[in-house]
């Protein structure tokens, strides 16, 4: 009797084990693209966006 509940333990640890595994990974793979989603990479694009119509005048004055 006590090696069917050490059993049925040991499959309890094994699917704890599983789960706990699978929610680190998703946790770990939300984080990994974080930082693309700060202000940072907006501003940037803006600027490129505001510097590209001035470059093209510069180019058509010469």
């Amino acid at each position: 009797m006590a090696e069917q509940q050490e059993k049925d333990n040991f499959w309890l640890y094994i699917g704890g084990l599983i789960v706990t595994v699978i929610i680190l990974v998703f946790l770990l793979k939300s984080r990994e693209t974080e930082h693309l989603k700060s202000s940072a990479i907006g501003e940037i694009q803006q600027e490129i966006e505001k510097s590209i119509p001035s470059r093209r005048m510069k180019n058509t004055a010469e």
